[in-house]
């Protein structure tokens, strides 16, 4: 965890395979009290937790709530609490919205065509700094 020029903490995601997974990396800076992560986990309960935001501009956050003899999930502004919509209800309206939604095969090609050029970006990208860290190493290993 490097401190940038302020002498701060910052978290930097690496390029590298980590030993934990983030969700446990997360779980135990909690539990030692430290910063907990600035933006929300996925999970594939809550789909748009984290991605929705209410008019005020702050994200709708999600939770469950018991009722008489199971629990409903609901999604929440996180500053105003006159917000509170059911899961199932909100998760039907986004999946109705998914489906009104059409690209024509030529927007559709140049996503594809757009995506596969990033794709070979990064990974070009990526080649590099492998090739560049296996020269530091190389040369680490001949002193």
């Amino acid at each position: 965890m490097p401190a940038n020029s302020l002498g701060q903490e910052k978290y930097v995601k690496g390029i590298h395979q980590g030993i934990v997974s983030e969700a446990d990396f997360w779980r135990c800076q909690e539990i030692l009290g430290k910063k907990t992560p600035l933006k929300s986990l996925p999970n594939e309960k809550v789909p748009l937790r984290g991605i929705l935001r209410h008019e005020c501009g702050s994200h709708i956050t999600a939770g469950y709530s018991k009722g008489k003899s199971k629990y409903y999930l609901y999604y929440r502004c996180q500053k105003c609490s006159s917000l509170n919509i059911p899961g199932n209800i909100l998760h039907e309206k986004f999946n109705h919205v998914l489906e009104l939604l059409s690209l024509t095969v030529q927007q559709a090609e140049y996503i594809l065509r757009r995506a596969k050029e990033k794709i070979r970006d990064m990974l070009q990208l990526r080649n590099a700094q492998i090739k560049n860290k296996r020269e530091e190493l190389e040369a680490i290993n001949k002193k």
